[in-house]
């Protein structure tokens, strides 16, 4: 798993000077489109000191998307300001910008109390839903353009 996830985090390879960027694959694999699957670092700032222990940390990252790594840092508490971890987002579906993190009263468990955490992201990349492609948005899809430049005038 540990090399998955190696594998993953990195999103562009170069071999011989050339990019080859590595895809999640999925049983509906397609490879025309792009999954809108990516490895992306979220950061927790002003984390809670107890939420580090445990599985605390990879609960709240498990509300945004699946957690790949935790930053190094973290591990080792030697940045305990924020937290990070690497997740596997789904960059076609809307970022959530806070998250709600709540707790229950072992001695009274009618009571719920908890607070909203912003959610900062690193490099989101954009991703087309026309044509199925990270690197654009919609508004700057050229895919129907060079569908019709191929086919020539009419």
């Amino acid at each position: 798993m540990e090399d998955y996830t190696q594998l993953w985090v990195r999103l562009v390879w170069f071999i011989k000077s050339c990019p080859m960027r590595i895809f999640k694959w999925t049983p509906d694999f397609n490879p025309s489109k792009e999954s809108p699957l990516t490895p992306v670092w979220v950061h927790f700032h002003g984390f809670p000191l107890y939420l580090f222990e445990g599985e605390g940390l990879l609960s709240v990252a498990n509300t945004i998307g699946k957690p790949l790594r935790v930053d190094f840092h973290n591990v080792n508490r030697v940045k305990l300001g924020s937290a990070s971890v690497c997740i596997e987002l789904d960059v076609s579906k809307t970022l959530m910008h806070e998250t709600w993190i709540s707790f229950v009263d072992d001695e009274n468990p009618d009571i719920v109390e908890g607070f909203w955490q912003k959610v900062d992201y690193d490099s989101v990349p954009s991703y087309c839903s026309k044509c199925l492609h990270m690197g654009h948005k919609v508004d700057d899809c050229k895919g129907d353009m060079q569908k019709e430049q191929r086919r020539g005038p009419s």
